[in-house]
């Protein structure tokens, strides 16, 4: 799993982020990754900048 940002900053340029790459311990299901999500999200005070999320359908079991 790995979180990234993409965004414009404030000179028009696209910027691309590697925010997190966490270690997922245990059972890989959605609930996991969700929390996973969530601690990244929170580590960067990003929660309320979230516009879309995309994942692959990759199955966790």
């Amino acid at each position: 799993m790995a979180v990234t940002a993409h965004f414009i900053n404030e000179n028009f340029q696209m910027r691309d982020l590697t925010l997190a790459v966490p270690h997922v311990e245990g059972v890989h299901n959605g609930k996991k990754f969700a929390e996973l999500f969530y601690d990244v999200l929170d580590r960067y005070s990003a929660i309320e900048l979230l516009h879309t999320i995309t994942a692959d359908n990759a199955s966790g079991d």
